[in-house]
């Protein structure tokens, strides 16, 4: 649909006064973002927005396509600001209230963004990708049947995007069966949904069925070699089956292409040390990019020998909300893992048990939680 619009922009500029060099601008720039020259498309948004005397609506939509641009560009605040301006332009435009609460997701203001969406689909009720990126807003806040109820309206659009949404949320409640036959019918639709096969394999994961799982990564990456959240999965479910080596040169990549995720600097060095590859020296340098002062940042402490087991495994003592239990989890799983690995296999396991009695089945902790206590016999 945004096509749709780039097409009427350009069918309604004015011949004058501007000139042929003024209106290439905006001509060229859909294409270089299409492209992904994300820069040249934005340079090319901003002299056409300069340059061109355009009307006041095509200014709200070029200001709007410009804020897709930066929100490519993990640019948030820019985007906000490009999505604001289109909105003083046209306060009536559900496409940039849509965008802009795209962005907020991405903030992590999941209320902010409902906001906006709602007001996208008062603007047009037909509005299917507002439907899902409100489906999405409610997801990441773990409203996870808030999710289910709107990514549901949009089965009647038989496309396969809806169903992979829905998919995924099955998936983070733990109903894996659920997940998998939506996983399923989007792959229906559309054989070749990368993201897809990856959801299916995360489900299979969760199922403990870890040949189907791999089979299907190895099908996500065929189609999408430059899939890094693939290889972080893929590397995980090695580490699951026990099979540490293997999952080192996969979690390896997933670092390398987020070095800020203290999670796959942790699974890397778990699955480097449970290898007898060591991995001390690299968790050293790969913690160096990480902010080691929040949570996940504790955890990475603790096995650079800066924290002992102890005090992290006390940070898991709240009781007070769900993200409480959910750092139980994280902090009882990874203390086991240190105990695991200093040859403690009694308070291993009494931590991993720990994990399990959380209750938090959607954690890839919960996930090797059970598979390590099953490697040890209990």
């Amino acid at each position: 649909m945004r096509r749709v619009l780039i097409a009427l922009a350009l069918l309604f500029l004015p011949l004058a006064p501007a000139g042929a060099g003024d209106r290439a601008y905006c001509l060229h720039a859909s294409g270089a973002e299409a492209a992904g020259n994300y820069d040249l498309a934005i340079d090319y948004y901003t002299r056409c927005l300069k340059s061109v005397d355009l009307s006041i609506g095509n200014q709200a939509i070029f200001y709007n396509n410009r804020g897709e641009v930066y929100y490519r560009k993990g640019e948030y605040d820019r985007a906000i600001a490009d999505y604001d301006q289109a909105l003083r332009l046209d306060p009536d435009f559900a496409f940039a209230y849509n965008g802009r609460g795209s962005v907020y997701i991405r903030k992590g203001a999941y209320d902010r963004a409902i906001a906006d969406i709602d007001q996208a689909l008062r603007l047009d009720p037909d509005f299917a990708l507002a439907y899902n990126n409100r489906g999405s807003a409610y997801f990441h806040k773990g409203e996870y049947d808030r999710a289910i109820e709107y990514l549901y309206d949009l089965e009647e659009i038989r496309k396969a995007w809806p169903y992979n949404g829905r998919g995924s949320v099955y998936y983070r409640k733990g109903a894996y069966d659920r997940a998998i036959a939506d996983f399923d019918q989007a792959l229906r639709l559309d054989p070749d949904y990368a993201l897809a096969y990856n959801g299916r394999g995360n489900a299979y994961t969760g199922k403990g069925e870890h040949d189907r799982a791999i089979a299907d990564f190895d099908q996500a990456l065929r189609l999408d070699p430059d899939y890094a959240s693939v290889y972080n999965d893929r590397g995980r479910t090695h580490f699951y089956r026990g099979r540490f080596a293997q999952a080192v040169p996969d979690l390896r990549r997933a670092v390398a292409a987020d070095p800020e995720d203290a999670y796959r600097v942790l699974w890397l060095y778990l699955a480097q040390a449970r290898a007898g590859q060591g991995g001390r020296a690299e968790l050293g340098d790969n913690a160096r990019r990480l902010d080691l002062s929040d949570w996940s940042g504790s955890l990475v402490r603790m096995f650079l020998g800066e924290l002992n087991a102890q005090a992290v495994a006390g940070m898991g003592e709240a009781n007070r909300t769900r993200q409480d239990k959910e750092r139980r989890a994280e902090a009882y799983f990874y203390v086991g893992q240190q105990q695991l690995m200093a040859g403690h296999t009694d308070n291993a396991a009494a931590f991993f048990r720990a994990v399990v009695k959380t209750g938090i089945t959607n954690f890839i902790e919960y996930i090797d939680a059970k598979a390590e206590l099953k490697r040890l016999g209990q």
